[in-house]
């Protein structure tokens, strides 16, 4: 089992499904970064958190001055190549507390796995901008929602677990992202 590290939107939104327990199935352990932590302020998902640290199932990864340097780099970078979707700060300190970790980054934000697509297929500006950073984002694992129930339900039971999570959440899957994960495609928007 890997290790899961979580982004914000991941979580308020993963605290309102019924079935949010059944992630342990795919994750021995989740990472919560401390930037992530200031912008939950859902009382489902405070919850959560509270009873996942209390269980010893998740961990609190404190900012360091050189992991934020390279998160604000990834922001930097983001915004002054024009590459959108934007990536946040939070977002960003989630991707690389996973690269460092060797972990799984869990978002519902596009900007994460865009990043990671564009560097994998060689973007010249940004494989140069890139060169001397520490991680290989062309490398890096991010999983959306979609990811996460696909994983722990397969492909017999994605079509129900999604209808389920959008009745709990209200968040609605695209039948096009939904296919996709069904035909093994991989979509950053």
């Amino acid at each position: 089992m890997e290790l899961g590290v979580l982004d914000t939107c991941f979580i308020i939104n993963w605290a309102r499904f019924r079935l949010r327990e059944d992630i342990k199935r795919i994750f021995r352990r989740v990472v919560l970064v401390e930037p992530v932590l200031g912008e939950v302020k859902d009382t489902a998902a405070i919850t959560l958190i509270g009873e996942w640290l209390a269980a010893n199932y998740a961990t609190i990864y404190p900012l360091t001055s050189d992991l934020e340097a390279h998160a604000r780099r990834l922001v930097e970078i983001s915004i002054t190549l024009g590459f959108a979707p934007i990536i946040d700060f939070p977002e960003a300190y989630a991707l690389v507390i996973s690269l460092e970790l060797g972990g799984v980054l869990v978002t519902d934000n596009k900007a994460p796995k865009r990043l990671s697509e564009l560097v994998s297929r060689g973007v010249r500006r940004l494989v140069e901008v890139l060169r001397d950073f520490p991680y290989d984002l062309g490398s890096s694992r991010i999983m959306d929602a979609v990811d996460v129930l696909l994983r722990i339900y397969g492909k017999e039971r994605l079509l129900e677990v999604a209808d389920m999570y959008t009745r709990d959440t209200g968040i609605v899957f695209s039948r096009r992202r939904l296919r996709d994960a069904l035909e093994g495609r991989q979509r950053t928007g």
